[in-house]
């Protein structure tokens, strides 16, 4: 689905999933290194090599692509693991670029005696509590722009009635599909004048891109059934084809028309809104920064 929404380029409506979602724009979990390098700088004054950035994520040629969702799964995987990997060396770099200075640590204590006047007369463990105070500070600082900037730091899945979803994504899987059948009334047999010069009007059929996928079949000797199709988009989607299952597929060029016109409103107007409500991520609570840095 992903594949075919971002290759075919269909003119669906814009209240549709995002040919991209916006969260592959950038690094999933965001420059972390480089972001907490320029806050020390800034707050300390001090010189330290700045990390490279995090590559974005290459949604378009590797996760878009994917040819089934078994292997959009393992690409997105991937990524993220590609993408954990570099944060882990970004930050790994960032401590031996803190390790090497030679003017790190007197820099903390000059700013530490700016805030604290007299703090060179207090208690070792005070001094190093002050300390911990004053780094996690600027840690707090990054986390909360983290958190409102990082799709990936900022929430936590969600965790929603999955039968519901399963229900609605395959409706919208169905309403892409009516969109790219583009279905309309099709000729199917000129009828010629019958008796007592009476004129017989001609056949049409409701013609989709792959066929005339709605009709029944049988008849001839065999049992007439429904389309699976047809009775798939009633039951499972509440899609407008009762009348197809009521009086069978239509046959002149009006009611074909109405019937196509039907499906097409019907494939542009799927509320999209619940699913999205379920799939939306839960802002996550960061908790208290002492917890996270207190060491």
């Amino acid at each position: 689905m992903f594949f075919e929404y971002e290759q075919v380029g269909l003119a669906l409506p814009t209240n549709w999933l995002r040919k991209l979602p916006k969260e592959f724009d950038g690094a999933l979990f965001g420059n972390l290194g480089k972001d907490i390098t320029n806050a020390l700088v800034g707050v300390l004054n001090e010189k330290l090599a700045q990390p490279e950035e995090v590559a974005a994520v290459d949604g378009r040629t590797v996760i878009a692509r994917s040819p089934d969702m078994k292997r959009f799964g393992f690409n997105l995987h991937q990524e993220i693991r590609k993408q954990k990997d570099s944060v882990r060396k970004i930050i790994d770099s960032t401590i031996e670029n803190i390790n090497r200075s030679t003017t790190f640590s007197s820099s903390i204590s000059k700013k530490l005696k700016e805030i604290r006047h007299g703090i060179e007369r207090m208690p070792y463990p005070t001094i190093i509590g002050i300390g911990h105070d004053f780094i996690n500070s600027i840690f707090e600082v990054q986390r909360k722009k983290w958190a409102g900037s990082y799709f990936f730091y900022g929430f936590d899945p969600p965790k929603p009635n999955w039968v519901r979803v399963q229900s609605q994504l395959e409706k919208m899987i169905w309403a892409i599909w009516v969109a790219q059948q583009n279905f309309r009334a099709t000729r199917v047999m000129q009828q010629k004048t019958g008796p007592f010069s009476i004129s017989l009007p001609d056949l049409y059929c409701l013609q989709g891109a792959q066929g005339n996928l709605l009709s029944t079949t049988g008849g001839f000797g065999s049992g007439i059934k429904d389309s699976p199709i047809t009775v798939r988009l009633f039951e499972r989607c509440n899609a407008p084809v009762q009348q197809i299952l009521l009086k069978g597929p239509p046959a002149t060029y009006a009611a074909c028309a109405e019937q196509a016109d039907k499906l097409r409103i019907w494939a542009n107007t799927v509320d999209t809104n619940e699913l999205r409500s379920m799939l939306k991520g839960v802002r996550r609570d960061p908790g208290p920064v002492d917890r996270v840095f207190s060491d």
